[in-house]
């Protein structure tokens, strides 16, 4: 009976999600600019986003952008097609985790379907399921990476195997690199002291590094033109950054915690201490494997500066903990309850089952206001294929199915400098408006309304149903969505 209850709890699940998958979240800034850029890549074989910035962004690789293309190409242009693949990447990553898992102790698959049942419940796990970036892409392509590490038994094969899926998670996003700092310096120390390790692994080791630094070497002479140049693109102030630096929007603390987490980490840091300290008293050996994804959790929050989505990298790790207690109690040893180690996967069960059941019924009851095609059937009613529209993110996929020219009204630049410039450079034609942007920026959209003369030419109203309002009214979810793809289409004046 197990096995058939969580086969169906799990097939359930991910099809509620794949379901879901255009509905929630509404398209925003991050998803909309990585779409376009995909769009371009299908279209043109170019990394040029045209809602902005309108120059190659070679900074993330080109991994992501041609699995998007080739989704594109396979089930044409859409919000799903371009989502698939932070679907499949989550599944990767539950299926890597499973595996890694069964390396250190094998049990029952079942056992694993059952224990991984909190990480597919996370908050935020399921958010970035959704949410159009590469971020899970690049993690399942990292932890191919170490699945494939011969850390025990392997020879060349398996070095150069791990070498091209580490090597295609940096060419998905370098953010992932940070977790190559531990890794790198404990594989030196590991062949360092370990004579036997050294004589048998070091060619590989080699191999593995090379091909790394090599091949992301090589990605950035023929993207940037060397590295001289990808450190000036850092440095340099970026006008369509309103003069910011990137490498100031890359790297360093940010002091930003997903209030997602507020749970996970406390109880992961206190499960670290107690994993570390059962592995002492029972003499076992602290693995490479755990050590890599201790250290990547300090790396992280000194390399990286999140500002929201980044904090995937680390559930891993933040996991890691917990679940490998769990497995050292599993019933095999007669201590499943008893020795309590399970006792904080239970609770984070708990509080992300409850999270995932809200989140889910305030999706669902909101589906009317979130609809896609109800956005495109009122883009295509108001306005002609070909104009030229600026509008926040939302409308994206809406107007790119109307053949209409989109650049976003409240990124990138300054929003005098990006408003004078799409007036009278882009010439814009029509003006969305979303509801969302009115309570959110409501100085954007004054700004954009005082610079020119328009018509209203039609109003899209989507009133939240009864569910809607009293989920939203428990103050326990995020209200960001709460008017849909409500909206007002105006046209400029000549």
């Amino acid at each position: 009976m197990s096995k058939p209850l969580i086969a169906l709890v799990w097939v359930g699940y991910f099809g509620l999600q794949l379901f879901l998958l255009p509905y929630s979240p509404l398209p925003w800034f991050d998803e909309v600019f990585f779409a376009d850029m995909s769009y371009q890549f299908w279209q043109k074989g170019s990394l040029s986003p045209s809602v902005a910035v309108f120059r190659p962004l070679y900074i993330y690789g080109f991994v992501h952008f041609g699995l998007s293309a080739a989704m594109f190409e396979l089930l044409g242009f859409g919000i799903v097609s371009y989502r698939l693949s932070c679907y499949l990447g989550a599944l990767a990553v539950l299926y890597l985790l499973a595996r890694l898992l069964h390396r250190e102790r094998p049990l029952s698959w079942s056992w694993y379907a059952w224990a991984l049942l909190v990480v597919l419940l996370d908050p935020f796990f399921n958010l970035s399921m959704h949410e159009g970036r590469m971020d899970l892409l690049a993690l399942a392509l990292w932890l191919a990476g170490l699945a494939a590490l011969p850390l025990k038994h392997g020879g060349q094969r398996a070095w150069l195997s791990s070498a091209c899926w580490f090597l295609l998670a940096l060419l998905t996003t370098p953010r992932v690199g940070f977790m190559g700092v531990p890794l790198a310096l404990l594989l030196g120390l590991k062949l360092g002291v370990d004579r036997p390790s050294f004589k048998q692994h070091w060619r590989g080791f080699l191999l593995w590094a090379g091909l790394i630094v090599g091949g992301y070497a090589l990605w950035v002479v023929i993207s940037f033109g060397g590295f001289g140049a990808l450190l000036t693109y850092l440095r340099e102030p970026q006008a369509w950054h309103d003069g910011e630096r990137l490498y100031q929007k890359f790297l360093g603390f940010s002091g930003y915690i997903p209030r997602q987490q507020g749970l996970l980490i406390p109880l992961s840091l206190m499960a670290w201490v107690g994993y570390l300290g059962v592995l002492g008293r029972s003499k076992s050996t602290v693995t490479l494997l755990d050590w890599q994804l201790l250290g990547s959790i300090p790396c992280f929050y000194l390399i990286v500066y999140d500002v929201g989505p980044y904090a995937i990298f680390i559930l891993p790790s933040l996991y890691w903990p917990l679940l490998r207690l769990a497995q050292l109690s599993s019933p095999s040893q007669g201590a499943y309850f008893r020795r309590g180690y399970v006792l904080p996967l239970l609770l984070l069960f708990v509080f992300n089952g409850t999270y995932a059941l809200l989140k889910n019924a305030q999706i669902l009851s909101s589906l009317s206001q979130r609809n896609p095609t109800t956005a495109q059937a009122f883009v295509a009613k108001n306005i002609p294929p070909g104009s030229r529209v600026v509008a926040e993110p939302m409308y994206y996929y809406a107007l790119q199915k109307n053949g209409s020219q989109l650049q976003l009204m409240n990124y990138f630049e300054n929003l005098y400098s990006r408003e004078a410039r799409q007036r009278t450079q882009f010439d814009y034609e029509y003006l969305i408006v979303t509801e969302h942007l009115r309570w959110r920026d409501p100085q954007t959209v004054a700004h954009y309304l005082s610079q020119a003369d328009f018509v209203l030419v039609d109003s899209l109203f989507l009133p939240p149903s009864l569910w809607a309002e009293k989920l939203e009214s428990t103050r326990l979810l995020s209200p960001v969505e709460r008017t849909g793809y409500s909206a007002l289409i105006y046209r400029r004046l000549p």
